[in-house]
């Protein structure tokens, strides 16, 4: 049994408590996502963790702060994947082409939203980390996120839509924030169906 683990008299494992080198994930990451990485320190990530600051306690687990920067983002990423897999999956069942698009919308709005932070970061500090945004993309396939429909422009169109309405809508006095997502979306998937566009098979 290891440290993180708790277990009650019959032996149970009844909770698991995030290891040292999860929770500097976690900190740093929002404290990148708030003060940016110039004006996060070591120090800082590590008084946010609990540890000791300027013990080194850091450095028992990432060699500098840049790999700290890069193993959150990664993180993140994984996070995305996992979450959303099962997702992908339902939508694979539904046979409905109509309904797997709108479904396919919310989830797309959902992944926007939850990590349109970390992509702001990201476009901060692409010129220091390159290849990491690429990584980041990669991992949550925006490649993919034309649909497969390059004959057509409408969906590139209504794609962008959706882009816009996830980051527009979290902005505190934007009118979209008053814009039922279910009314945005039903509004996207008429202006397919209506020029007969068929949403496409989804591949892995």
């Amino acid at each position: 049994m290891t440290k993180s683990d708790v277990r009650d008299p019959s032996g149970a494992d009844v909770r698991r408590r995030p290891n040292t080198r999860q929770r500097i994930l976690t900190a740093s990451l929002a404290l990148f996502v708030d003060r940016g990485f110039d004006g996060t320190t070591v120090s800082d990530i590590e008084r946010a963790v609990g540890l000791a600051a300027g013990t080194g306690s850091f450095y028992r687990h990432f060699r500098s702060k840049d790999d700290v920067f890069v193993a959150a983002v990664e993180r993140s990423a994984t996070e995305y994947i996992e979450e959303f897999l099962g997702i992908l999956q339902d939508l694979d069942g539904i046979d409905d082409p109509v309904e797997r698009l709108r479904r396919d919308f919310h989830m797309r709005l959902a992944a926007i939203q939850k990590f349109d932070p970390i992509v702001r970061l990201m476009r901060a500090e692409r010129e220091r980390f390159p290849e990491l945004e690429k990584t980041f993309t990669t991992d949550l396939e925006l490649d993919q996120w034309q649909l497969g429909w390059e004959e057509h422009p409408l969906p590139g169109i209504v794609m962008a839509a959706l882009v816009g309405y996830g980051q527009l809508s979290l902005l505190e006095d934007s009118p979209y924030r008053g814009l039922p997502a279910d009314d945005f979306i039903d509004a996207l998937v008429d202006l397919l169906t209506s020029a007969d566009v068929t949403p496409p098979i989804r591949k892995h």
